[in-house]
């Protein structure tokens, strides 16, 4: 990035205004700021690293800002440029920081641990830097358990946490059979874990037949008809 705006700062300044006038750069600063927060999210500081000894011919019309998609935060770079009698193209490093509450880890949490009230905090974060993405409402990760181990002061992300398991493997469960206007329950043998909506094999223990099923809840797996 600083390669390219080397090299465009090197062939302006090589160029004189043809009428001895040049962009004030504060102007081109502020249109570049301009487009960035118009594409930035609420609140967001945007950072626009413009040299301010910059010398350029003026532009008779406003210069146009160009940016590529997926640049609403995070570090890009803008593209200013002028088609008038003295044309040019300067490209703008931009860095758009964008802030959330997120949940935290707020103690030492094990591997299995079922998340809870006191399991996290909410603390200011910039979401550029969380890649791997976030929790803004305990209601989205209430109940659910960690895949790893956490530290304090983590951050917590969907990758971190898995949906409980509401039946064990090898624990008898019901087997729920449903029709149009009818309803047969019978005694079944989880063959693996599962949680909310995943389907399992389990084992029809007056049958002995291993079927497929859903987990409707807590020890209750529907088998289709």
């Amino acid at each position: 990035m600083k390669a390219l705006l080397a090299g465009a700062l090197l062939a302006a300044a090589g160029v004189a205004a043809a009428d001895g006038t040049w962009e004030a750069p504060e102007r081109l600063r502020q249109a570049v700021e301009r487009h960035a927060r118009a594409q930035a999210p609420a609140g967001a500081q945007v950072q626009v690293a413009l040299d301010p000894n910059l010398q350029l011919p003026r532009c008779g019309a406003e210069p146009a800002v160009e940016t590529g998609a997926g640049s609403a935060r995070g570090a890009y770079t803008a593209t200013l440029s002028c088609t008038g009698p003295s044309p040019w193209k300067l490209y703008v490093p931009v860095r758009v920081l964008a802030y959330a509450e997120v949940l935290v880890v707020a103690r030492p949490l094990p591997r299995g641990h079922a998340l809870s009230a006191d399991s996290v905090r909410a603390e200011r974060r910039e979401l550029g830097s969380l890649p791997l993405g976030y929790f803004t409402d305990l209601a989205a990760a209430q109940g659910m358990t960690l895949r790893r181990a956490l530290a304090p002061g983590m951050v917590l992300s969907p990758g971190d946490v898995q949906a409980a398991a509401m039946v064990s493997r090898g624990q008898q469960v019901t087997l729920l059979v449903r029709g149009e206007a009818m309803e047969i329950r019978a005694q079944g043998k989880a063959l693996a874990e599962g949680a909310l909506n995943q389907r399992i094999p389990v084992q029809n223990l007056s049958s002995r037949r291993v079927v497929e099923g859903v987990v409707r809840s807590a020890g209750v797996v529907e088998v289709a008809f």
